[in-house]
Order: structure tokens, then sequence, then C-alpha cells
């Protein structure tokens, strides 16, 4: 538990600490935004017409703002309900990604995402480094939904001493 609470701290402190060092003229330099329905800019369906799920343009997020305020070419391979396991493995479980708990059906399986691409967003992450030296920004936000999967997994909802086992 300590662990996962200091993986989503780190994320969100390097996050806020690129966001406010970047530079003001890139130069049409590349940004990579990674993560979960954060970086993906997602909207629950209560609050999005069932069309708009069909674009993944529909949803701006941070990631989309920023690159446009700082003139970056923004690459986003966020998913909503990634999981800092589904994250690094392919089929590992998330929580509305590529599966949902009790579910082979996410997000991923059904809508469309900013970038397509095989595999988890590591494998992509790396891929496109390799391919994008010109890389001045990475974001990550990850580890909401490791907590809302081990709430729905876990006989105590991930409040005492049978959630350390995950």
């Amino acid at each position: 538990m300590r662990f996962r609470t200091f993986l989503a701290s780190t994320a969100i402190a390097v996050t806020l600490t690129g966001l406010a060092t970047a530079p003001a003229d890139a130069g049409g330099r590349s940004y990579l935004a990674l993560g979960d329905s954060v970086a993906f800019g997602y909207r629950p369906g209560a609050v999005t017409p069932v069309s708009d799920y069909l674009n993944a343009a529909n949803f701006r997020g941070y990631a989309e703002n920023y690159a446009s305020l700082r003139g970056l070419r923004l690459a986003n391979a966020s998913c909503p309900g990634e999981t800092t396991g589904s994250f690094l493995k392919a089929g590992a479980q998330s929580n509305g990604c590529e599966n949902s708990v009790g579910s082979p059906v996410g997000y991923r399986t059904t809508f469309p995402l900013h970038v397509t691409y095989a595999g988890t967003q590591l494998d992509y992450a790396t891929r496109y480094l390799r391919t994008h030296q010109d890389t001045k920004l990475v974001t990550l936000n990850i580890g909401a939904n490791d907590m809302f999967v081990c709430q729905a997994t876990t006989p105590d909802r991930c409040t005492g001493t049978d959630s350390r086992r995950r």
C-alpha cells in the first residue's frame, strides 16, 4: 500500500515538475503523455453523449491543452482505466482500459484512443522515444485505478492487512 502511494505521489510530482519547467518555445518538439483517464481527458457517460466516445478527439485533457500552449507535437497514449499492472504487462487487470474487474471488455477494446498501438503503454513509450529523439516532455499519471481494483477485489476493500498481499 505504501509503495502504491509512493508511486502515485511520484507520478504527480514528476508531472507537475515537468509542466512547471517546460520551455515556453519548444520549437515543435514532441510531448508524450502516458497514463489513465486523467491524461486522456475522459468524461464519464453521465455527462458525455455516447457518440463522443467514437472519436478520441472529443476528449481533451491537460495534455492536449499543454501541448497546444507550448507548441508541442503530442502523442497521447493514455487509456481510461489503466492500472500500474496493465501499463507494464499486457493482459494484466485494469479498471476499464483493456478489461474490467469481472469482464474482458474495456475502453480500449470498444473505443479509439488518441493514438493506436499494440501492446502496453510502456511498449509504445519505448518505441516512441526511440523514434522521436526530439521528445522534450513525458508525463505519466497512473495509480488511482490500482486502488479501485484493490477495493473491488479484496474482502476488506483495500483497507486492512489482506490488501498487503497485492
